[in-house]
């Protein structure tokens, strides 16, 4: 056997393993992508969604709004203001429907004011929401915005 037939076989020994390396590689990208869309379809199943809204069962000026989690995962770190005001407000973890009142009226946020809200999942993604207040002939129309935050 000659020098020039080893590296022959060496190369096609090298090309084999090199093609077997791709196909292991590809294999591993697409089972990669596989569970990364089920991350994802397994997050979307549990995100909250912090609002601030009226009582529906009070419709009077003094009421206090709530704060409510509609969505279908714990909301944690939640802060919320007004967007007029430096000062953020604090409150306690919300569960997947829980509800809990606020100090604010709705008398005081009538003329256009507007909450901004931001809290996290369960995994740490951060969300962002921005209620607003419109007087209505007969009652408050309420404008909702949901976002999720980009990573820093």
């Amino acid at each position: 056997m000659r020098l020039e037939d080893v590296y022959y076989a060496a190369g096609i020994g090298s090309f084999i393993v090199g093609l077997f390396g791709l196909v292991g590689l590809i294999c591993y990208a697409l089972d990669t992508r596989k569970m990364r869309v089920a991350t994802q379809q397994q997050e979307a199943a549990f995100t909250p969604c912090v609002l601030l809204v009226e009582d529906p069962k009070d419709g009077r000026l003094e009421a206090s709004l709530l704060i409510k989690n509609f969505g279908s995962g714990a909301a944690l770190n939640i802060r919320w203001r007004l967007i007029n005001s430096d000062s953020w407000t604090e409150t306690s973890a919300l569960g997947a429907g829980e509800v809990r009142r606020t100090i604010l009226l709705i008398k005081d946020v009538i003329n256009g004011e507007a909450f901004e809200c931001a809290f996290e999942s369960l995994n740490g993604t951060k969300y962002f929401t921005r209620s607003g207040f419109n007087e209505n002939a007969r009652t408050n129309d309420l404008r909702h915005q949901f976002r999720r935050l980009p990573l820093l």
